[in-house]
């Protein structure tokens, strides 16, 4: 085992989203993904086993353990390499798939004691048809699940485990986060962060109907023509997808809250500076972009909340810790720090087989309570609909409705 590093950036961000979590609540940190298995090749579990091997051995982070001896000062620390792994075969028909993908994303990971991460292959009729990955978001991200799946479907084409090949480690971004070479963009992030902490922040708190804290409220909807609509907008503007939703998500919280500062929390991939883009960890973090004064017309909103967006992203990347000394000195004292709202957008694949081009507004269990209490997550399925959904902590149903309906709305109507 090799001596305890630094966690990186985004490693850090990861785990104090998740330190204070009870036993009960470790599964929500879990993400998931799945590999369909090539319907024109045969393929048994063994293959896959050693497949998913070639992985473990190639990627730090499925070998990573972390010493928690102190939460406020946590390590990494790197295992051997594994000789095997609990591969689990299950069969398992169609129409128990997302049972059993629920099932083992519910299960929870012990960070101290070993790597935080599970594959099983799903068989039906005894043959192989899908990996389904499981892992701490602190093990990987979104981007890194693409990583992870394109080495993984080279090596399931070997015949055996591949040696390991050198590439990015989260050790190694974390030295290089910390290197002196990154000092100078400590005054730039200082000034950046100083100017967000400084707004008294729109809350939806108070604004409309509440519920009694702690509650988590979840909604959901499908739609093709609002994804439609905003696309055809942001091809007019040149501007990405994301800042048309999330200016329309930002308009319905401003109508909900009324006039003041609106923050929008912004997930930030950081993957933006070779060779870190390819290194498999989480590199997410929490970015705040300034997204008021709203104009009457919609489209130059959305020019503003493309530049303010682009301008967060530059100061996405930081020491958490130093950032909440810097948070508590510029407030001193006034009422705590949040954002007006959180918003992250992700490019998936195509919707489900069967589903509805338009779907009704659906009231969901939430899966997860980690992050802001008026969080939108917003996916591209495959340039086919756009999947919004929006959880809140502390909001009535009808006021978590409405906002969620009210930004489909504008974005149905985006383009007109």
């Amino acid at each position: 085992m090799n001596e305890p590093a630094p966690l990186s950036y985004g490693q850090l961000s990861v785990w104090r989203d998740v330190r204070e979590l009870s036993r009960g609540r470790w599964h929500e940190a879990n993400t998931q993904t799945f590999w369909q298995l090539p319907e024109d090749e045969e393929y048994g579990a063994t293959e896959v086993e050693n497949a998913v091997l070639t992985l473990v051995g190639r990627h730090e982070s499925l070998r990573t353990a972390y010493d928690l001896t102190d939460p406020f000062a946590p390590a990494q620390r790197v295992l051997p390499f594994l000789e095997r792994v609990d591969r689990g075969v299950v069969e398992c028909g169609p129409e128990e798939f997302d049972d059993v993908v629920a099932r083992l994303a519910a299960e929870p990971f012990d960070l101290r004691a070993a790597p935080s991460w599970r594959f099983r292959v799903l068989t039906h009729g005894g043959r192989p048809q899908v990996v389904v990955l499981v892992q701490h978001h602190i093990t990987a991200d979104g981007w890194s699940n693409g990583i992870l799946e394109s080495d993984f479907r080279t090596a399931l084409r070997a015949s055996a485990p591949a040696a390991a090949a050198p590439v990015p480690t989260p050790r190694g971004l974390a030295a290089w986060q910390r290197s002196e070479g990154r000092h100078a963009r400590r005054a730039a992030l200082t000034a950046y962060w100083e100017r967000i902490f400084g707004l008294s922040a729109a809350s939806l708190a108070g604004a409309g109907p509440q519920a009694p804290p702690g509650t988590a409220c979840q909604y959901s909807v499908r739609s093709r023509q609002a994804y439609s609509g905003c696309r055809r907008l942001a091809e007019r503007l040149s501007v990405p997808v994301s800042s048309v939703v999330l200016a329309a998500f930002a308009l319905s919280v401003e109508h909900a809250v009324g006039p003041g500062a609106l923050v929008a929390q912004l997930m930030s991939s950081n993957r933006f500076v070779p060779p870190w883009n390819t290194v498999v960890s989480s590199m997410n973090q929490w970015t705040a972009a300034s997204v008021s004064p709203a104009p009457d017309d919609f489209a130059a909103y959305v020019g503003h909340v493309n530049t303010q967006s682009l301008l967060a992203y530059r100061y996405g990347m930081y020491d958490v810790d130093e950032m909440d000394l810097l948070r508590d000195k510029v407030r001193a004292g006034r009422e705590p720090y949040e954002a007006s709202l959180g918003f992250n957008f992700l490019t998936g694949s195509a919707p489900p087989p069967g589903a509805p081009a338009e779907s009704d507004t659906l009231r969901e269990s939430p899966f997860s309570r980690i992050g802001h209490p008026c969080y939108l997550r917003a996916t591209d399925e495959g340039g086919e609909s756009l999947h919004l959904r929006l959880r809140t902590m502390g909001l009535a149903d009808s006021l978590t409705r409405d906002l969620l309906e009210e930004t489909v709305a504008r974005l149905t109507d985006a383009a007109a």
